[in-house]
């Protein structure tokens, strides 16, 4: 088991694990994720992706959306927007990034 603490640009604190919550002003939320989660990562743009179990998805503001990234093995365990704006997956069986269009998987492990 893993649990991490990630705080994004507005100042809400993320939780992850087995159960997501997050943390602003003196407020707690629960948050609904598919599955286990890894982690999270907020890209330049603001948004914020939870990765863990059951893939990628990506926080509108108020609910988690599947962001349909490539089956990559059972975790995905890393999160990364690289310096050319591709967010970058690795997982248990492989790697991906995403070109702001589609997934592109890169190589099997």
């Amino acid at each position: 088991f893993q649990c991490g603490v990630f705080e994004v640009s507005d100042g809400t604190i993320w939780f992850n694990g087995f159960i997501s919550y997050s943390y602003k002003d003196g407020l707690w939320q629960t948050h609904s994720i598919r599955n286990w989660t890894q982690g999270f990562s907020q890209t330049r743009d603001g948004r914020i992706w939870a990765y863990g179990d059951a893939g990628v998805d990506l926080y509108d503001g108020e609910n988690w959306i599947d962001a349909q990234a490539p089956d990559l093995g059972n975790r995905i365990w890393a999160f990364h927007e690289s310096r050319d704006g591709k967010y970058w997956l690795a997982g248990t069986k492989g790697t991906a990034y995403y070109d702001g269009i589609k997934w592109n998987k890169v190589s099997e492990i």
